[in-house]
């Protein structure tokens, strides 16, 4: 026998989004989504999803930041997500709510210095770390995820001298740095 009083509540998906890595497409778990106006907040899940329920119809600007990956990642500020429904008052996602974080990346080539031809398989590091990556047959690299700041960084290659370059890497920003390694006399 069902009791009359209790009366059961539904609630309703209003947004739903993800937190993505722009360059690998990998989640970002633990990221904060902030509902500005109401003041709302939330962090995304494993699989990089979040969710707020019964908001109104209207007009809603989220801030999604990822504190837990200190300067790995920028922000993404003043997003502008449309809550609306259907006529027969279903809920319609609105898409923009699939955020990609852009990461702190360093990006470039190394080429040889007497003709300018790439350097297939020479390693750029952050010196004093174990953060590394292999050109590919182009000559070009990309270290992404990297934790914003003033990293000095080499390219090396086998039967070349090693170039180092000191680099400024900005939070969630590309930089690039390209390396010219020459043949030892």
């Amino acid at each position: 026998m069902s009791n009359p009083a209790v009366e059961e509540i539904r609630h309703r998906v209003a947004i739903a989004g993800s937190v993505t890595d722009s360059v690998s497409e990998r989640a970002i778990a633990g990221a904060i989504v902030e509902l500005l106006d109401p003041p709302l907040q939330t962090f995304t899940r494993e699989e990089g999803s979040f969710y707020f329920i019964d908001l109104p119809v209207g007009s809603y600007t989220l801030n999604i930041s990822a504190p837990l990956f200190g300067t790995r990642y920028g922000v993404v500020n003043g997003l502008n997500i449309l809550v609306q429904n259907t006529v027969d008052n279903q809920p319609i996602l609105d898409s923009k709510a699939r955020v990609r974080l852009t990461p702190t990346t360093l990006v470039g080539r190394v080429t040889r210095n007497d003709n300018n031809q790439p350097i297939e398989r020479a390693i750029v590091q952050l010196r004093w770390s174990t953060v590394q990556t292999l050109t590919d047959k182009e000559g070009r690299y990309t270290l992404s995820g990297l934790l914003a700041g003033e990293p000095t960084v080499q390219a090396s290659a086998k039967g070349f001298s090693t170039s180092i370059q000191k680099v400024v890497l900005t939070a969630g920003a590309e930089t690039t740095a390209n390396f010219s390694l020459s043949v030892p006399p």
